[in-house]
């Protein structure tokens, strides 16, 4: 039973971090909640895989770094993946996060493909075409994140559209932990039966 709970905080936690809820610019549920909860779920989840360990390490910075957030001027957001100004310091703590970020989701679906093989294949396959598609399409939103200093409206509304594929990136992950937690939980508890 703690698999599915684990898989669920860490669900939830995931759906605070990356959806933002705000109002006008206050933010009704800080990152720093939903980092708390990852990070809560991750050790749980290392009991059953190295690889949630790892993932909790890159979890606690993210952690420290959006209660960070809560101190500092709204536009140096340091955990935010889109910086909200366009000068060098804030655009340097966002590819720090961003890069973070990347490093735990791959452990975290590196723990998952690996915690479902050989019995969860399908989810094993799953948890690595989100983790390539997320990694994939989070290196080119870094890589082209310095470019919007030097480059003209126009030019910076295309880097607008690879938002597009990162939230679709965001929901595979999400749909990847959700699945995760109902299949992984099944088998726990049909091998804990012998």
């Amino acid at each position: 039973m703690y698999v599915q709970v684990a898989f669920r905080r860490l669900f939830y936690g995931l759906m605070l971090v990356l959806f933002d809820f705000r109002i006008q610019s206050l933010d009704i549920l800080p990152d720093f909640i939903g980092y708390g909860l990852v990070v809560s779920a991750l050790a749980k989840l290392s009991e059953i895989h190295l690889h949630f360990n790892k993932a909790r390490i890159f979890a606690i910075f993210l952690l420290l770094t959006s209660f960070l957030d809560l101190f500092a001027d709204p536009s140096t957001n340091m955990s935010s993946l889109v910086p909200s100004d366009t000068t060098v310091q804030p655009m340097i703590f966002s590819a720090i996060a961003g890069i973070f970020r990347m490093f735990m989701i791959y452990y975290l679906c590196e723990g998952i493909r690996e915690s479902a093989l050989p019995n969860y294949e399908s989810l094993a396959a799953s948890a690595k075409l989100s983790k390539n598609v997320f990694l994939v399409v989070n290196y080119l939103w870094l890589f082209l994140m310095p470019f919007s200093l030097n480059v003209s409206r126009q030019i910076f509304s295309l880097e607008m559209l690879l938002l597009i594929p990162v939230f679709i990136a965001e929901i595979m992950l999400i749909g990847l932990v959700h699945r995760a937690g109902r299949e992984l939980e099944r088998g726990f508890e049909s091998t804990s039966d012998y």
